[in-house]
């Protein structure tokens, strides 16, 4: 499938699905090939780990509001 970087940058999730699935990507710029998405089949995470990590993500709360300006290391464990 060959489409253009401004389709790609509206629809990322749509083919970060399809490349999850096996597809393959090509990414156009001003009509020649720049970038090819494809599934990495090295990384493989077992199943239960990924529900595991879905369902932590998911069940985040903050316990209180976060005061003053946030920044990009507030959001890392110290």
């Amino acid at each position: 499938m060959e489409i253009t970087t401004r389709e790609v940058v509206r629809n990322f999730s749509q083919y970060a699905a399809l490349v999850e699935t096996g597809a393959e990507v090509v990414i156009l710029r001003r009509g020649g090939v720049k970038l090819k998405l494809v599934r990495d089949t090295s990384i493989e995470v077992d199943p239960e780990l990924r529900k595991a990590l879905i369902k932590r993500a998911l069940g985040f709360q903050a316990t209180k509001p976060y005061q003053g300006k946030f920044k990009r290391d507030d959001a890392y464990a110290e």
